[in-house]
C-alpha cells in the first residue's frame, strides 16, 4: 500500500502490519533490522528498539539491585545493599568492555543510572526523612 498523505498537511502516513507508524517529522516508520539502535527515522528521541527486558548473566546482579531498589530506599539501606555486593561488580567490567551487543550495553547503562541515582540520593543514615514535595515552606522570619 502507498504512503497516504497526513490530514492537514506536513508528513504521510505508512502502513506498518496493522498499524499506522509516525515519519517526516508527523509519523515514522518502524524499525528495520539492519538500522541503528538510536536512528531518528524510527522513534525520534527514542531508541529504534526497546532495550531487552532480561539480561544475561553477570549482569543479573544489576536488575537484582533495582528491583530491590524502592524498598531499600524507603528503609534507608540501598547504599548498604550496594556495599555489601561490591566484589560482585568486579566481573562486570570485563563483560562490559567485552559486550557487543548495543541493545544491551544501553540497558545495562540504564540499570548503572538508577543504582547511581539511588546510591548518591539515599539521605545519609540518621538524617531523618526528606522533606516532601508537597511540605509547607518555611515561616519567614
Amino acid at each position: 500500500t502507498p504512503a497516504a498523505a497526513f490530514p492537514g498537511g506536513g508528513g504521510s502516513l505508512e502502513p506498518d502490519s496493522q498499524r499506522w507508524v509516525l515519519k517526516s517529522a508527523v509519523f515514522h516508520r518502524a524499525p528495520r533490522p539492519q538500522d541503528r539502535l538510536w536512528s531518528t527515522r524510527c522513534r525520534g528521541f527514542l531508541p529504534a528498539r526497546n532495550p531487552p527486558e532480561e539480561v544475561p548473566q553477570p549482569y543479573k546482579l544489576l536488575t537484582e539491585l533495582v528491583e530491590g531498589l524502592p524498598a531499600a530506599l524507603a528503609e534507608g539501606s540501598f547504599r548498604r545493599l550496594v556495599d555489601a555486593r561490591a566484589a560482585d561488580f568486579a566481573p562486570l567490567e570485563a563483560a562490559i568492555r567485552a559486550e557487543r551487543d548495543e541493545a544491551l550495553l544501553e540497558r545495562i547503562h540504564s540499570l548503572y543510572g538508577y543504582i547511581g541515582k539511588g546510591y548518591v540520593l539515599e539521605p545519609p543514615a540518621g538524617s531523618g526523612p526528606r522533606p516532601s514535595a508537597s511540605a509547607a515552606p518555611p515561616s519567614p522570619p
